[in-house]
């Protein structure tokens, strides 16, 4: 109804974070998650690394799509003509995220994929803000891990009850109020 009354929302969609119970099926999970966006109608996808060894993982297992890779700030014009693209890939370490894009108005939509969470919230926030400069085409979604160190010295009660739950090691738990939990989280 709002979208009706005042247009279309200038904002990204974030959807709630999905929670894995270890690293490698969040990779897995993330790497499913980007072959369907890439597979779903000319969408472009951005896998945001927070550290180095997870970029190198991400460009690994992601080769077969052949990422454009952005690690630092002289690769944004090149992340930028990349994602004018429809069923582009690109891996970007957050350094290389301008605040800046201004895309066109036949820009595809734009899947933002962040593997994991940063200690800080305002950090989290930038990508956030570069997914609300694409407006309402772009989807942002934090995929974090129980081996996280942020979980791991916060959440660690949380995953032996999601286990004696029955929760498949493969499976994302995704919940308002473990985003929440992750949120609060990070400003302790």
């Amino acid at each position: 109804m709002f979208e009706r009354l005042f247009g279309k929302s200038n904002r990204a969609t974030q959807d709630h974070d999905k929670v894995w119970m270890t690293d490698a099926a969040r990779m897995k999970g993330l790497c499913r998650e980007v072959d369907l966006a890439l597979t779903g109608g000319g969408h472009s996808v951005v896998v945001v690394a927070l550290t180095s060894s997870a970029f190198g993982a991400l460009a690994e297992a992601l080769s077969v799509h052949g990422p454009v890779r952005c690690a630092d700030a002289f690769e944004r014009d090149n992340l930028r003509k990349k994602l004018a693209q429809g069923g582009s890939l690109v891996i970007a370490m957050p350094a290389a995220l301008p605040a800046d894009v201004q895309p066109d108005a036949d820009a595809p939509q734009v899947h933002v994929l962040v593997h994991g969470r940063n200690q800080s919230r305002a950090a989290d926030e930038a990508i956030v803000r570069f997914a609300d400069s694409f407006g309402g085409r772009a989807r942002v979604v934090f995929h974090v891990s129980f081996e996280d160190p942020l979980l791991r010295e916060h959440m660690r009660k949380i995953k032996p009850l999601l286990e004696r739950l029955g929760m498949p090691p493969d499976e994302a738990f995704s919940d308002a109020s473990m985003s929440r939990a992750i949120r609060k989280a990070q400003s302790k």
